[in-house]
């Protein structure tokens, strides 16, 4: 079910004091989407817009959002320490992600 590294033990979460990964939980249970932004492996920061379906945390102590992301159009693994909710100076953004969030504004 969940893609990506093999994470052999998973223990999924479903409640937090932590402000980000409760508003992420507050999101899977009303089934709703999130505006996020990701810091890849390399470094990247990208718009993404996603429905969290799951929130774990696996036998390396770290925290994952398995959700779908629109952007994909497929179901992704996000590491919850790479998730921001926060605006990026424009910057350090991916001119991609940037050109994807305009799009998706404009579409609303």
């Amino acid at each position: 079910m969940f893609k990506g590294r093999n994470l052999t033990e998973r223990r999924q979460i479903t409640t937090s004091t932590d402000p980000k990964l409760k508003t992420i939980l507050s999101a899977v249970s009303n089934k709703s989407k999130l505006d996020i932004f990701y810091k890849d492996n390399y470094g990247n920061i990208k718009y993404r817009k996603i429905s969290p379906n799951k929130v774990y945390e696996a036998d390396n102590y770290q925290i994952y959002v398995y959700a779908f992301c629109n952007k994909a159009q497929d179901f992704r693994t996000f590491k919850l320490k790479n998730i921001s909710f926060e605006e990026i100076e424009e910057d350090e953004i991916d001119n991609d992600a940037i050109t994807t969030k305009q799009k998706s504004e404009t579409s609303k």
